[in-house]
């Protein structure tokens, strides 16, 4: 006997016990249809901090061709991580400040992505007494497109890390827009050479 005779022989026999019409009908009719799966949602990432986000400076009048994206608390020297590039050059610079002298790179992640970077340039800073270290990256790197398409990434300099996460708005269209002046120009619009 299939599972409606079933429901239907218990719904009958309710109503024979005396039980009310409403809890018979309730018996028989058929299960609800099980839920539909659903996708499972992407890790959201580490939650902004207050204060702090990223923006775009540039280009300007005076460098038409170099822009820089900048995680920072805005009108001060708090910045902890800050990217630069030439217009369509392909390659970011990456810089940051450093308390401790002779760091020789920096890890970034981003999602699933993570990679070190050896430091390119290093020169004295004011604001920590140690060095401001610089690293060049392609723009096609893994760790920094998860960046791109995430709104956050994770900065570890001497075995210390933390967050940057965008705040939700304009934050996320500075570093669209950023990527977008970093990138090369597409072959048929490249100059001849």
């Amino acid at each position: 006997m299939n599972r409606a005779g079933i429901a239907l022989m218990m719904a009958l026999a309710l109503v024979a016990c005396g039980a009310d019409e409403e809890v018979a009908e309730a018996a028989a009719a058929p299960p609800p249809a099980p839920a539909a799966p659903t996708a499972p949602e992407a890790p959201a990432g580490p939650a902004p901090v207050e204060g702090y986000d990223w923006s775009m400076h540039g280009p300007s009048a005076e460098e038409p061709d170099l822009a820089f994206l900048s995680y920072s608390v805005p009108e001060t020297d708090d910045v902890p991580l800050s990217l630069n590039c030439q217009r369509e050059s392909g390659t970011m610079t990456v810089g940051t400040d450093s308390g401790i002298a002779g760091v020789g790179a920096i890890i970034l992640r981003s999602g699933e992505a993570q990679a070190m970077y050896p430091v390119t340039s290093r020169t004295p800073s004011e604001l920590s007494g140690g060095e401001y270290l610089t690293v060049d990256i392609p723009m096609t790197d893994a760790t920094l497109q998860a960046f791109r398409t995430a709104g956050w990434i994770n900065l570890s300099v001497a075995g210390e890390a933390r967050d940057l996460a965008a705040h939700p708005g304009p934050a996320h269209e500075a570093i669209e827009q950023f990527f977008s002046f970093c990138a090369p120009a597409p072959a048929s619009e490249a100059a001849p050479g």
